[in-house]
């Protein structure tokens, strides 16, 4: 039997083949569409088709009382972890003063890229996803006009062939699912109205159920297949290109050549699991909890309508009159006999209840979380900045995987903004960005930062470095100044307005001087005389040093000259500052006639 050809490798047209292509995926694994459907409940208290419909009823938004402990640890962890608003560093390889201003360059302008993308917003909420299904996905484009993109891709709206990552690699071939108006279709595609009218709601599997009786929706595939290299006996490099989709059941909207050797979306993971593409969130990993969470609470609260309602106890020949008891204050009740008791029966068992409360808890420390973290508070007797930080530091290893692939989520966003920039500046585009700072806003131009892949690193860092709460920041400031790392006005500072890079530029300034008059001089040949103003013991030293190591590195004699120019000029000006020797008191005449009448000594 002759097979198919894949939709890439159809040349014009391929929206048949990539419907029946997504749809077979999506048929063969169904279960992982429960699993979803499943994690969204148990999260939001609705079915998942409700996030794209809207076509929620009454039954559907009943009330029920529920204690959601999977809602409550999700939006538990999403504060604790981005709260750190990770921004990426780019630290030099044995870079000179200059390559480690161009890192700096690049830091400024991934910083302006990300705060003009609103990239912490987007990754919050892919975070958010990854704790309620197991992943979170983020996915980066750029227009026509220049402008990079990063925005949050549902989960459930990605297929991928299970098969072809079994063993947890990243797909080469991967479908983004979306249900669409037809009318929005129509305003962006008007060349295809006829075919967007024409097209079923049906053509995917894709909650069908609740999707079946809308005709104004269509949908709508974006597909991506990466490109590959290989190479020829002589070991030259060869692209074999993939292919980029959009379209509907009865039009390519798109079609067009993928060089990227990755596909466009950065993941992050809350478990991985073992085999397998897919990750495990919170709502899998304690879904038996929640479940036993709720089959008690229906019983306690079924319990306690029925069997909790006090009650009088009458005996029967006591000819007690039932009117006589009322809502009065003072009501005198005649009776006969045994006088009425009142009853106040236990609704349930204190067992379940110990029962409810242990499971309850239980799940909490499954995840790592504490209910005190969870209710945003603080342990009793942890009053001080110190106890509170080793608190935070103990609970936080709990999370340390998770803590790291929130930082490597950020890296990842990084490097993509950094790949799409070289792109448009290679077409070129405009790549200018402003990165902000506490004094406004600094234009960045990224085709001014002379900086190769291979002569830098990332590295994570947290926007602020001091503590968040008032008792934290407050003791690190202060083992700050205890250190002698800080200024007391500094340190005043610090509480009002958290920027250690200002204090750290301003204590480093010296040493900057310097090396931004080596580097002139190696880079450029610009010379620029030794000042009375500059660190010269510094500056001298560090001439000499760099003057040792450039030697050996073939820098040109002239700019070696320059670096001995200088080393000079610095000696000549330190003489000329030094304070005049002070002058021999002059003697008396006593003092004079007193030294000649002195015996001269020696061996005689």
């Amino acid at each position: 039997m002759e097979l198919q050809k894949n939709w890439w490798d159809i040349e014009k047209d391929p929206h048949k083949r990539v419907f029946e292509t997504a749809g077979n995926i999506r048929r063969n694994q169904t279960a992982q569409e429960d699993l979803d459907e499943r994690h969204f409940r148990l999260y939001s208290g609705l079915p998942l088709y409700s996030a794209f419909t809207f076509n929620l009823t009454f039954d559907t938004l009943d009330a029920k009382f529920t204690m959601n402990i999977v809602q409550a640890a999700t939006n538990t962890l999403v504060s604790k972890i981005a709260k750190n608003k990770v921004r990426p560093s780019f630290l030099t390889d044995d870079g000179d003063w200059g390559m480690q201003q161009q890192a700096k360059k690049l830091s400024k302008y991934v910083y302006g890229q990300f705060y003009k993308s609103k990239v912490y917003e987007e990754s919050k909420k892919a975070l958010r996803d990854a704790l309620i299904f197991g992943d979170g996905f983020i996915k980066h484009w750029h227009d026509a006009q220049g402008n990079i993109h990063l925005k949050k891709v549902f989960k459930p709206c990605l297929v991928v062939n299970q098969a072809e990552v079994m063993y947890g690699m990243e797909p080469k071939t991967i479908y983004e699912v979306r249900v669409v108006d037809k009318g929005t279709l129509k305003e962006k595609y008007p060349d295809f109205a006829v075919e967007i009218a024409e097209a079923s709601i049906t053509d995917i599997p894709f909650f069908i159920d609740s999707f079946e009786s809308n005709h104004q929706l269509a949908v709508v595939v974006e597909a991506y297949r990466c490109a590959h290299v290989t190479y020829d006996k002589d070991g030259n490099k060869i692209l074999h290109k993939g292919k980029h989709f959009i379209g509907i059941s009865t039009a390519t909207f798109l079609y067009e050549d993928f060089e990227k050797e990755k596909i466009p979306y950065v993941r992050i993971q809350y478990v991985p699991n073992a085999v397998g593409y897919f990750s495990k969130g919170i709502s899998e990993i304690i879904t038996d909890h929640q479940i036993e969470i709720n089959r008690m609470l229906r019983r306690i609260s079924r319990s306690m309508n029925i069997m909790s309602s006090p009650n009088i106890l009458v005996d029967y020949m006591s000819e007690i009159i039932d009117t006589h008891f009322n809502n009065e204050v003072g009501t005198i009740v005649k009776y006969k006999g045994a006088p009425p008791s009142y009853n106040f029966p236990m609704g349930i068992n204190p067992a379940v209840i110990d029962w409810f409360l242990t499971v309850y808890q239980k799940a909490f420390e499954e995840i790592g979380l504490s209910q005190l973290t969870a209710q945003s508070k603080k342990p009793s007797g942890l009053d001080s900045g110190k106890a509170l930080r080793e608190y935070n530091d103990i609970e936080t290893e709990r999370f340390a995987e998770l803590s790291q692939a929130w930082e490597q989520f950020h890296l990842d966003l990084a490097d993509a903004i950094i790949d799409h920039s070289k792109q448009i500046a290679d077409e070129g585009g405009n790549v200018v960005v402003l990165s902000p700072d506490k004094y406004g806003a600094q234009k960045i131009d990224f085709k001014k930062i002379k900086l190769k892949n291979s002569e830098y690193v990332m590295q994570a860092y947290p926007t602020s470095m001091l503590p968040k709460t008032p008792a934290g920041r407050l003791a690190y400031v202060q083992e700050m100044l205890a250190a002698g790392l800080l200024e007391p006005q500094e340190g005043l500072s610090l509480l009002e307005f958290p920027d250690i890079s200002e204090i750290t530029e301003n204590k480093n300034a010296g040493t900057d001087d310097i090396k931004w008059t080596v580097y002139t001089i190696i880079e450029d040949g610009i010379y620029n005389p030794p000042e009375p103003y500059q660190n010269l013991d510094y500056g001298i030293q560090y001439m000499n040093s760099t003057y040792l190591r450039m030697k050996s590195r073939g820098l040109p004699v002239d700019r070696l000259d320059l670096l001995q120019k200088w080393i000079n000029d610095a000696l000549s000006l330190k003489e000329q500052m030094m304070p005049p020797a002070p002058p021999m008191p002059e003697m008396s005449l006593e003092e004079q006639a007193l030294m000649q009448a002195q015996p001269e000594t020696g061996i005689q």
